[in-house]
């Protein structure tokens, strides 16, 4: 194809692709602070992640989805707001329109570790309503999944990496003195979260409670400055190495059929047995 983008497709090129084929890939991102990185780089992760997938799946990509709610990190003031409520309702309108155009199998990625609880209950709730199910992959467990490497230093080479994939390495900066760049004189280092949340941490994931960081350290603050451009190029070409051995271990296509295979069982199963009782479809089909 000419482009996975589907904002760059024109509408002829997007009906062609639906004629042989249902799937597009959605990075959701947050726009928020993240020590020495550009704001938007946890997006930028999950976006040059799905347009890896897509060419391995001969799916689309649906870009420009970044504002969403950030968590603990608005303390930032680069950080831009979105409620969880406010962002699963726009998910939601985003979601029934693919579904009406074709997009039958819709995939969400995230790089943000919140993220879930705007994605998961909406696309609950689009299960309710439309009785379509759609997939939801955390970046963080789908590399847990193939056993990919999570310390500090690869998963920085992989933003890296994803800036580069998208063809942005030059949003990086470079050269900047680390942790100058990242302390203002109202959040620096005296105003650290208590140590006593470290229990409110559950080791399976997940939260206990919601918080606000203490200081601008907390989040993203241990993440490399590169100081020369060298540097930043080497580190980039490993982390985009990194991202496309992530998409191929990940054998998308397995999980798009298991897909499919849920949607049938809905369909097929589920719906003669119980849809009586189910709750209804809210959007209807034309003519009903």
């Amino acid at each position: 194809m000419r482009t996975r983008n589907l904002c760059a497709l024109t509408n002829f090129e997007a009906e062609e692709y639906l004629q042989r084929n249902d799937v597009i890939f959605i990075p959701v991102g947050t726009v928020e602070l993240h020590g020495p990185m550009p704001l938007d780089c946890e997006y930028v992760f999950a976006e040059a992640l799905a347009y890896e997938l897509a060419e391995r799946c001969d799916g689309l990509v649906l870009p420009h989805l970044t504002f969403f709610h950030p968590g603990a990190t608005d303390i930032g003031r680069g950080t831009i707001y979105m409620s969880m409520t406010d962002g699963g309702n726009y998910l939601r309108a985003i979601c029934q329109s693919l579904l009406n155009q074709g997009f039958r199998r819709q995939v969400f990625l995230t790089a943000h570790g919140p993220a879930y609880m705007t994605v998961l209950p909406m696309l609950t709730q689009f299960l309710d309503e439309t009785k379509v199910p759609l997939f939801y992959g955390d970046v963080m467990t789908l590399m847990k999944e193939v056993d990919m490497e999570l310390n500090m230093e690869t998963l920085d080479n992989m933003l890296f990496g994803a800036y580069q994939l998208m063809k942005r390495l030059d949003d990086v900066p470079v050269g900047m003195n680390h942790p100058g760049i990242i302390i203002t004189p109202q959040s620096d280092l005296s105003h650290c979260l208590p140590e006593s949340m470290t229990e409110l941490y559950p080791k399976g994931g997940g939260y206990y409670t919601a918080w606000k960081y203490g200081n601008v350290l907390e989040h993203g603050g241990s993440s490399s400055c590169v100081m020369s451009r060298e540097e930043l190029e080497q580190k980039a070409e490993i982390g985009a190495a990194k991202i496309r051995e992530f998409a191929d271990k990940l054998n998308f296509n397995k999980k798009l059929d298991a897909l499919r295979d849920l949607d049938r069982f809905h369909q097929d199963v589920i719906m003669p047995l119980y849809g009586e009782h189910l709750v209804r479809n809210k959007f209807p089909k034309p003519g009903n």
